[in-house]
């Protein structure tokens, strides 16, 4: 298995049409190397919440399934009431990593089981 670089999700993001848009500006990069890993090794992951067409809950695991043609589960999620539209075209991959370490070992308990 490979992983995946920054310039090709860029790359990925820029030139596809995707169902849903993004409720965020930004995701983090390393977020998405977890998340891509575990969905390339057929790991589950959490529903993405999604209302009116926008992603609530979820960017990382939307851009990742995307990215391996996997399938994961859409549920209804919570209004956010910005007004900021926001493109996948524009969205910013951050070096930093959003998850706490307890999140990620919280994370791998609930969600790398065999």
């Amino acid at each position: 298995m490979r992983d995946i670089t920054k310039e090709e999700v860029e790359k990925f993001l820029s030139e596809n049409n995707f169902e849903y848009v993004p409720n965020q500006g930004a995701v983090s990069f390393p977020k998405l190397q977890r998340i891509y890993t575990r969905l390339s090794q057929g790991k589950n992951l959490s529903s993405i919440k999604v209302a009116d067409g926008k992603i609530m809950d979820g960017h990382h695991r939307f851009i990742c399934s995307k990215l391996l043609g996997v399938k994961i589960d859409i549920v209804p999620g919570a209004k956010n009431h910005t007004d900021v539209e926001y493109r996948w075209e524009t969205m910013e991959l951050h070096s930093i990593d959003y998850d706490t370490q307890d999140e990620i070992d919280n994370y791998v308990k609930e969600f790398d089981q065999e």
